[in-house]
Order: structure tokens, then C-alpha cells, then sequence
């Protein structure tokens, strides 16, 4: 986790935060790990912070793993780079659809 904060931040982000949670190396116990570098500002409306989510099922149960990004500002982005990060978040790129109500068509 150390190595992808370290790798994140000379990439050009601000600040990460990695969580795993679960049976860690197949313990009895579950344990939360967390690592942080940098800032995130989770409270900021304007600030670009990016946020996945990922599940791993193991032989010993369930792995979360949870990551904030922080990009930086929205008012410091220029106006072209606003326009194409919101006409690729409306185009739906790298999202599934989940099930919808009864009788949508889609």
C-alpha cells in the first residue's frame, strides 16, 4: 500500500488514502490497515477527489479495499479540462448498469 501512495503522489496527486479491510493474510481476526500521504479534503465541495471501491473473495473471506484520490481544485482546472471530464462522466464511460425498476426499458 506504501509503494501505490508513494506511486500516486509522483504521478501528480495531492494526496491518497488507501484502506483494506478484512481476514489480511488469512488471519482469524479481521484487521483494518490504512495508509495516508498527503491531504484530502473531504469536506471541500470544490475539491476533485476521485473514490473506488473494490471487493477481492479470497479462499478466507472478503477483502475491501477503499481509495481516495485528491486531484487537486476545480477552480484551479481550465475550462477545457472541465468540459471534458463533465462530457466523459455523462457518457457513461466505465459504468454498468445495474438492475432498474420493473418495466424500465433499457
Amino acid at each position: 500500500m506504501k509503494m501505490h501512495c508513494d506511486s500516486s503522489m509522483q504521478a501528480g496527486a495531492l494526496g491518497v488514502k488507501i484502506i483494506c479491510k478484512g481476514r489480511l493474510g488469512g488471519a482469524e481476526m479481521s484487521r483494518m490497515e490504512t495508509q495516508k500521504l498527503g491531504s484530502i479534503p473531504l469536506q471541500s465541495l470544490r475539491a476533485n477527489v476521485d473514490y473506488g471501491y473494490a471487493q477481492a473473495f479470497t479462499t478466507y473471506g472478503a477483502i475491501g479495499v477503499r481509495v481516495w484520490l485528491y486531484k487537486g481544485d476545480y477552480r484551479d482546472l481550465k475550462a477545457e479540462e472541465l468540459t471534458t471530464q463533465a462530457v466523459t462522466e455523462s457518457s457513461g464511460e466505465g459504468r454498468q448498469r445495474r438492475g432498474g425498476m420493473p418495466g424500465d426499458a433499457s
